[in-house]
């Protein structure tokens, strides 16, 4: 993200932002259901992010 956009990215704890709820260190969504449920490809979330950026790129330059 930081390479499409040109941002800076500086890295943080979680520990610096405490929220009132318990989270895992780590923690993912697993897919494995309603891929085979619904029989859904999903795409990793950067790959997901980064052709979103894209296409929002894409719709300002149109207007």
């Amino acid at each position: 993200l930081a390479e499409i956009t040109g941002c800076k990215v500086k890295p943080l704890h979680t520990a610096d932002y405490p929220t009132k709820a318990a989270r895992p260190h780590y923690s993912v969504l697993d897919k494995t259901k309603i891929k085979e449920t619904y029989g859904l490809e999903i795409s990793h979330w950067e790959e997901s992010l980064e052709r979103m950026i894209w296409d929002d790129c894409e719709a300002q330059l149109r207007i």
